[in-house]
């Protein structure tokens, strides 16, 4: 992921915890 990508990913708004969550939970659905 390009530091841009990153760079708008935090000024969206959406927050990394979230993100990282969500990752989390996509890999623990697909098991």
């Amino acid at each position: 992921m390009s530091e841009k990508k990153m760079n708008d990913t935090k000024n969206g708004g959406f927050p990394m915890k979230k993100l990282l969550a969500l990752i989390l939970a996509l890999s623990l659905l697909s098991l």
